[in-house]
């Protein structure tokens, strides 16, 4: 119960939201109402993202020149320069 079957899927410039995801919803309308989809309005570019994490593997290849200098305000040592001590904050960065 816990394995969804496979289904053909598409790439989309939007997706239908309901339920635990309309915030994607107020992403693209602001205003009160909303029209239970999301539509990305481009592919990023020039944008820039800060994660409060446990860093980012930098040498990770989906981020290959994409990322800026990272700082490590923990200070234990294992995550010098903003590297990624744990693998969560390179999952939430690629998310």
């Amino acid at each position: 119960e816990l394995v969804e079957r496979n289904v053909p899927m598409q790439v989309s410039e939007t997706y239908p939201v309901s339920g635990e995801l309309w915030n994607l919803d107020r992403i693209d309308h602001p205003e009160v109402s909303r029209d239970g989809s999301f539509t990305t309005p481009g592919e990023g570019e020039g944008v820039h993202i800060y994660i409060i994490d446990t860093g980012i593997n930098l040498q990770h290849e989906e981020f290959a020149g994409r990322l800026g200098n990272g700082v490590d305000l923990v200070g234990d040592g294992r995550g010098d320069g903003g590297n990624d001590c744990d693998g969560h904050g390179t999952h939430c960065a690629g998310t």
